[in-house]
């Protein structure tokens, strides 16, 4: 890596930090995990989100049926789906937040 990958890394890294009380307040008031059925997470950088967007169709497809929910660790990725999808977003800014948030729901899949 070069001195300017790190540089961009630890910058999008402060962004992030900067963002997770004011983004975890917004996607509050969109819902929870209260009566999804099928949770998917998507823990990577917006920059991959070509791998979600190949499974929208099928989630939105599901959704009608089966509730569907997204759980995200990264303010900006979660900022980016938000853009895309109509699901309740939930954001667990570390692993402890993530375990306690699929263990309170009731999931009958869960996609990761």
């Amino acid at each position: 890596m070069t001195w300017r990958t790190n540089v961009a890394a630890l910058a999008t890294l402060v962004r992030n930090k900067l963002a997770s009380r004011r983004f975890a307040a917004s996607v509050a008031k969109r819902g929870g995990l209260e009566g999804a059925q099928i949770g998917v997470f998507f823990g990577s950088d917006p920059g991959k989100l070509y791998m979600l967007d190949a499974w929208l169709p099928v989630l939105r497809a599901l959704n009608e049926q089966h509730p569907v929910a997204v759980i995200v660790t990264r303010p900006d990725t979660g900022q980016a789906i938000l853009d895309r999808v109509d699901f309740p977003l939930v954001f667990a800014d570390s692993s402890d937040h993530l375990d306690a948030a699929v263990a309170a729901a009731s999931f009958k899949v869960f996609l990761y």
